[in-house]
């Protein structure tokens, strides 16, 4: 079987990051290169089609993108598409580039057996797969996020011209994310709100490495002070995310030796602004880079992810920096939500309930254990990460539904 990887990853991610003034998220970039990673290291040859991930015209500053090799960890392993990097143009593009290139590879393959492997169901990708479907090919979605009212992004208004096209285009997604032939899912939930039914899916709720294609430039130099206790927040900075809540907790917490540091971008940019305004502890940081936020990790005393259960999504979304934070070697707060694994509970510290007070008890808590103890759970977590969660492992779980797709599929042939 020939296998073929339709991404959305960064070409180069600290540089493109910079040339964005709100760049696309990380995680699935991230989420993505260790798939990738994951299958190579499970034996199956890749070849991959890459839509560069940038913003549109003027976001990004280029306009005409054309096809040149994909590297990955310095090996050319596919091609990034050529497409106008305007909107609307860039769906159409993008479409017709996709559909070209992936009706050559399957002309050139004509007697294999191919299977597509695609992320999150970006809709020029699966509407170009869906014209490949009718070739006979195998087509397995991995589902990172789900659009509508399972939609993680809650805060995005469907009017005007457009919101109503953002909103067929979401119930386009959603129609497409229907007709594939296997899944790799972040919760069990997904299953459910996506009506896969007897149709074969994994659960595979993230991966970690430390060798995602993040250079960590030396940008600053953040001191640690051992009378200061850095509490540490980095991702979207949105009201559904709980900004508002970690902020209320914090403001709870006396003692002008915390410190609350938060960093990303988000519609709650301007409620930290107002906390950080009133009480001179909060430092909002802006959007900064994957390697600067390994660097403010380092300094801080304690991680903190302040969702919580309030909004439906959180059935099928598993938070990124989960894998993350406990890889750190840092103990890391977070609330019992649902979409958490039971074999994380004892890597994460979670509050008593998701009020205020409970968070800012936890907070004072960890940040009261001796140095010695928090490097004790933080140190049990990484292990725990890196040893379980690692590309390797995780994409076996991927590998066994493929393999298993192959047997069916010889089966039914003889």
């Amino acid at each position: 079987m020939k296998y073929i990887f339709c991404s959305m990853m960064y070409c180069d991610i600290d540089r493109d990051m910079k040339k964005m003034k709100t760049p696309q998220p990380v995680s699935g970039h991230k989420f993505q290169a260790n798939l990738l990673r994951g299958l190579k290291d499970n034996g199956l040859e890749i070849m991959v089609v890459n839509i560069p991930l940038v913003r549109y015209f003027p976001h990004f500053s280029k306009i005409f993108f054309k096809d040149k090799e994909y590297i990955f960890e310095n090996n050319r392993c596919g091609i990034n598409i050529g497409f106008v990097n305007l909107p609307i143009l860039n769906y159409i593009t993008q479409f017709i580039s996709l559909k070209r290139i992936i009706y050559k590879y399957i002309r050139e393959n004509a007697n294999e057996t191919i299977m597509f492997i695609s992320y999150n169901n970006y809709l020029p990708i699966s509407l170009a797969l869906m014209y490949g479907k009718k070739k006979d090919i195998f087509l397995c979605n991995v589902i990172a996020d789900l659009y509508g009212k399972f939609a993680v992004s809650l805060t995005h208004r469907n009017d005007g011209i457009v919101g109503k096209l953002r909103e067929k285009i979401d119930e386009k997604q959603n129609e497409l994310s229907n007709q594939h032939d296997a899944y790799v899912l972040l919760t069990k939930y997904m299953a459910d709100a996506l009506e896969i039914n007897d149709r074969p899916y994994v659960v595979v709720e993230g991966m970690y490495s430390e060798n995602v294609e993040i250079k960590g430039e030396e940008i600053i130099t953040i001191p640690k002070k051992d009378d200061i206790r850095n509490i540490f927040y980095a991702g979207a900075v949105g009201l559904q995310y709980g900004l508002e809540h970690l902020l209320r907790a914090f403001s709870l917490i006396e003692g002008d030796d915390y410190r609350l540091q938060i960093a990303g971008n988000g519609d709650a940019v301007d409620r930290v602004k107002k906390y950080a305004a009133l009480d001179k502890r909060i430092t909002y940081l802006g959007y900064i880079t994957p390697g600067e936020v390994e660097k403010y990790q380092k300094s801080a005393i304690v991680l903190v992810n302040p969702r919580t259960s309030e909004y439906g999504f959180v059935k099928y979304s598993f938070p990124s920096k989960n894998m993350e934070c406990l890889a750190s070697g840092k103990p890391y707060i977070a609330h019992d939500l649902i979409c958490n694994p039971e074999e994380y509970r004892p890597y994460i510290q979670y509050p008593m309930d998701e009020s205020d007070g409970a968070l800012a008890k936890k907070i004072i808590e960890v940040c009261s254990l001796s140095e010695e103890e928090r490097n004790a759970i933080g140190e049990k977590a990484r292990r725990f990460i890196l040893t379980e969660k690692n590309p390797k492992t995780q994409c076996k779980k991927i590998v066994d539904l493929i393999n298993h797709m192959e047997e069916n599929n010889e089966s039914t042939e003889n």
